[in-house]
């Protein structure tokens, strides 16, 4: 028997959507005892940081909605987000001293700080005998540990039950600039071997990326100069998206 397709456009109705929400945060402001500005790459940023979101599973109560992932290749010698804080940062808030034509460098900075902490005053600088290698070994170490942390997170997907950067990040964008998403195709990546596409994060030039850097004085710091008390220094360091 032959089918027919039979048309009711008496029968037919329409309705109005509810408002589709999306995830958005709003997050604390971090602090520091003085701010420290750095130049990052937009283009690197936008490659490093990455999420995925597909049309499957259409139930808010997934904790696998979004998935993230952090692109990241160590290079040799290493130079996370390109950011060198020897060479190319500058305290511009809550610096030790503010006499011209001082060399304002996050190392630098520290140095005096030590200075200040067990000699009274930021002058003392000259009484350690090893202030390049103090500033060569915290520029290390604040390399270092970046890198540890980025290698680590290199290709690990992360679900939104996982509280990572990552997830801070494309939440306050959908916070504050949710038109950044407009489009997504526009920021897509490429497919996973298992067809999962994976898009950019929307970060834009001007854009400024926080975070902070504590530097702990060495355990014998005291004991090894004049016994005054060294405590941490919490640097922020504001990046800026060029």
């Amino acid at each position: 028997m032959s089918t027919l397709d039979i048309y009711l456009p008496l029968f037919s109705v329409t309705v109005t959507s509810d408002t589709a929400t999306i995830y958005g945060e709003q997050y604390t402001p971090l602090t520091g005892d003085a701010t420290v500005d750095v130049d990052i790459s937009t283009t690197l940023m936008n490659n490093l940081f990455q999420f995925q979101s597909d049309s499957v599973d259409i139930n808010d109560i997934s904790i696998n909605d979004i998935k993230y992932k952090t692109v990241y290749s160590s290079a040799s010698p290493i130079l996370p987000l390109g950011v060198d804080i020897d060479t190319s940062s500058n305290v511009a808030v809550g610096a030790i001293a503010s006499n011209t034509g001082l060399n304002y460098n996050l190392t630098y900075d520290y140095v005096r700080f030590l200075a200040q902490s067990l000699f009274g005053t930021h002058l003392g600088t000259d009484l350690f005998n090893n202030e390049e290698a103090l500033r060569s070994s915290l520029n290390s170490k604040f390399k270092v540990a970046l890198d540890t942390m980025l290698t680590a997170d290199n290709g690990v997907v992360k679900t939104s039950a996982d509280d990572t950067y990552l997830r801070g990040a494309l939440l306050q964008i959908l916070n504050h600039l949710p038109q950044r998403l407009a489009d997504i195709t526009t920021l897509e990546v490429g497919a996973d071997g298992s067809g999962e596409m994976w898009y950019r994060m929307p970060f834009v030039v001007g854009d400024k990326i926080y975070f902070n850097l504590t530097v702990n004085p060495a355990s014998n710091q005291s004991a090894a100069t004049t016994g005054a008390t060294v405590n941490p220094r919490i640097y922020l360091i504001r990046g800026t998206l060029v």
